[in-house]
Parts: structure tokens; sequence; C-alpha cells
């Protein structure tokens, strides 16, 4: 049954299919017994096996599978026509700290949403849990909207230009990043 922090949950009877070997492919058990965040992986010939007790210790087990393959599945066209091969492993982890955290001045250096949403993918290759962006300092001010036109004429006088972030760009970086 799932929990009620997690939305996943492991199927009955699947753990007994696991536990004797006849398992194949990828699965995911859900193991209350795993600190948050926490995972396992035991890949074998015909067999991948995730444990978590969590959505944070599945997202971190994925993002260690992903490490686990060729760089060339990132790309176009990702070889759909490939096979890819987890190799054999055994492998226990688990986070030092609840939070992994990058902080991001954009007040100092404009970055495009574009290359913000990219720096989010990177980020979530190596787990990285929380993104703080700076969008203000004292003579600048990234936030572009009505109630904010005056910082927006200032900011905009000492950059040279206009380099903003509207109300659409931040709700939209504000979904990629979850």
């Amino acid at each position: 049954v799932s929990g009620e922090s997690c939305p996943f949950s492991s199927p009955v009877g699947l753990a007994s299919v696991v536990n004797d070997g006849s398992v194949k492919g990828l699965v995911f058990l859900k193991d209350a017994s795993l600190a948050g965040g926490a995972y396992s992986i035991d890949a074998l010939s015909k067999s991948c096996v995730v444990r978590a007790s969590d959505c944070e210790g599945v997202n971190n087990a994925i993002a260690t599978l992903k490490q686990l393959l060729p760089e060339e599945v990132y790309g176009i066209g990702n070889g759909s026509d490939q096979k890819w091969v987890i190799p054999a492993c055994t492998i226990k982890d688990a986070p030092d700290n609840a939070r992994r955290a990058a902080c991001v001045d954009c007040a100092a250096n404009y970055r495009t949403a574009e290359e913000l949403k990219s720096l989010f993918e990177e980020l979530a290759k190596y787990k990285f849990n929380t993104v703080s962006l700076v969008l203000s300092a004292e003579k600048c001010w990234r936030v572009k909207g009505p109630a904010y036109s005056d910082l927006a004429k200032v900011s905009a006088y000492f950059e040279g230009g206009e380099k903003f972030y509207g109300a659409e760009d931040l709700e939209d970086l504000r979904k990629t990043a979850l």
C-alpha cells in the first residue's frame, strides 16, 4: 500500500518474485527500511531491482541509473534501435544532507530562461534537489511586472538594456524545476 509521503507501492507478490530470482527487467520496490532519499540498486544479467522508501529515493536511483548508461542515451534519436545495458552491480546510497543546493546569481549574471532550464537538467543529473535564484541586487532587478515597473526602469538604466524574467518565464522555470 502506498504511503502518505510517496505515491508508489509494491504490488502484492512482487517482492516474492524478486526474492526467488525469477523477476526480469527493471523493477522498483518500496522499502520502508531505507532512510529518506536512500536507495539500493541490484543489477544482474536479466534484472535490475531498485529499492527506495520514498520518491526522493526513486529520483536519486533514476539519476544513478542514467549515469550507468552511455552518454549517447542523452542525445537526439537516443538509440531506439540500440540496446542499452546496465552493468551488473550493487549500489547502496543515501544522501549525506537533506538538501543538495545550487545558487544561481541571475542579478549579477543574467541567463536566459532556456539557459536556466538546461542548467536545471544538468543539476538533476547530479541529484541536486534545490535551486536558489538571486533575482535582485543593489542596482539590478530581474522581475518584470506592473507592481515593479519603477524598479525595472532603474535596473534597465544600470544594465544598459532590458534583461528580465516575466511572470510566464518564472512560472515555466518553476515547473521545469519540479
